[in-house]
């Protein structure tokens, strides 16, 4: 999976932050990501000031082929900010891939 980080703050020193962080999960999140194509895996990182003081907001966009998924937080902390971000994220590819097994059609009979 190939990642882009973009730092849309004036504090330069989020992007190194971030990279590293995003890294980290990445490897969590390639784990799940193992049957798509890995060239046609792509994410992209965002990162802007928040609505309040020392606030930043992430943004995450998965695209896989012919699906994009995405997930967006907004914190004081980057690292409690991106691990949400990365659990929604996680989160919603399950749920992508749970659909395209047609498991949501297979209902338990209780």
């Amino acid at each position: 999976m190939r990642y882009q980080i973009t730092n849309n703050t004036p504090n330069e020193n989020l992007t190194d932050v971030a990279e590293t962080l995003v890294a980290a999960e990445q490897r969590r999140l390639d784990a799940l990501l193992e049957h798509f194509p890995q060239d046609e895996v792509l994410l992209r990182v965002v990162l802007d000031e928040g609505a309040l003081p020392q606030a930043v907001r992430v943004s995450l966009r998965l695209s896989l082929p012919g699906h994009l998924l995405t997930a967006q937080e907004e914190g004081s902390s980057l690292r409690s900010v991106l691990d949400e971000a990365f659990d929604e994220l996680r989160r919603q590819v399950v749920a992508y891939k749970e659909r395209l097994r047609h498991e949501d059609e297979y209902k338990r009979k209780r």
